[in-house]
């Protein structure tokens, strides 16, 4: 269910990741991004492919010299292994700062009765939000990568149950998309990548970043159905401790048929990712040949 080409796995064996965040209770997380900053060179040697589908990012979509983008590789590593080293600094019990813009509309639909479907993307960090906020009134059901370590799913699901954040795996039967369905139809909130294949063969070509790019149409299926509202929502990190989530909804087009709803909500999406990218453009997550051509 992962892309073939990249497996979006946090490094590290799952006694190295507890120790790390046994240190942490300690030192902080400062002291690792110095760490960090150390160990690059060997990330941009040993994760080739890795290397070359951000370098091919920055020449491609921000229309960069090979020394520009060669640079711009090296403070995107850093800046997502910061990203990363912030997760860990949660689960070490360290508290973020998180600033909301537009969550009023997030608030809003909390506190009604409908369900909603939130669009999350592998920029930035997201999991930060579920950490450090409590939902109020609804549970949120929220489809995760079932690839990472016993380790970082253990911390995980403490943090998120805290916040009454269900994590849902998405399986090869498709029986997860029966949990999602469920929960829209019982009021909940549904949190899924609106970037991210998972292997499905039901994408939407939509233009991004001056190209071609295959998004899920699973997303757009799940919310349109049921005529669901349908917000993105956004973690970008600003600084050490510190976080902003942007979120913004995203209307439906009247007079479409079901097929051409998806297929505008889709487009609406990925405009309104690419408008983060560029802000962001070191927090982009998507480590593989992202585009079609």
């Amino acid at each position: 269910m992962e892309h073939k080409e990249w497996k979006g796995k946090t490094d590290g064996l799952p006694w190295m990741q507890q120790t790390l965040i046994r240190m942490m209770r300690v030192t902080g997380v400062r002291f690792f991004y110095f760490i960090m900053a150390l160990v690059l060179p060997w990330y941009l040697v040993l994760r080739h492919k890795s290397y070359l589908a951000i370098y091919h990012f920055f020449r491609r979509r921000f229309g960069q010299s090979p020394l520009r983008a060669f640079l711009s590789v090296c403070r995107s590593e850093f800046t997502v292994g910061q990203i990363v080293m912030d997760r860990f600094a949660a689960h070490a019990g360290h508290h973020f700062d998180i600033e909301l813009e537009g969550d009023d509309l997030w608030w809003q639909l909390n506190d009604s009765d409908e369900g909603f479907v939130q669009l999350s993307s592998h920029v930035g960090s997201l999991e930060l939000t579920g950490y450090c906020l409590k939902v109020r009134h609804k549970r949120i059901y929220a489809l995760v990568f079932e690839g990472e370590s016993s380790t970082v799913m253990k911390y995980r699901q403490t943090l998120f149950e805290a916040n009454n954040i269900e994590m849902v795996v998405p399986k090869e039967d498709m029986s997860h998309i029966f949990i999602l369905s469920a929960a829209l139809r019982d009021g909940m909130i549904v949190s899924i990548p609106g970037d991210r294949v998972y292997g499905s063969l039901k994408t939407v070509t939509c233009d991004f970043m001056g190209g071609k790019a295959d998004f899920p149409l699973g997303p757009f299926l799940l919310a349109v159905q049921r005529q669901m509202p349908v917000l993105t929502i956004y973690t970008l990190r600003v600084s050490a401790y510190r976080y902003r989530t942007f979120v913004e909804r995203l209307d439906y087009t009247p007079g479409l048929n079901s097929r051409e709803q998806m297929t505008r909500m889709a487009q609406k999406y990925a405009s309104s990712l690419e408008l983060i990218v560029k802000r962001y453009p070191y927090q982009w997550l998507n480590y593989y040949e992202f585009w079609k051509e």
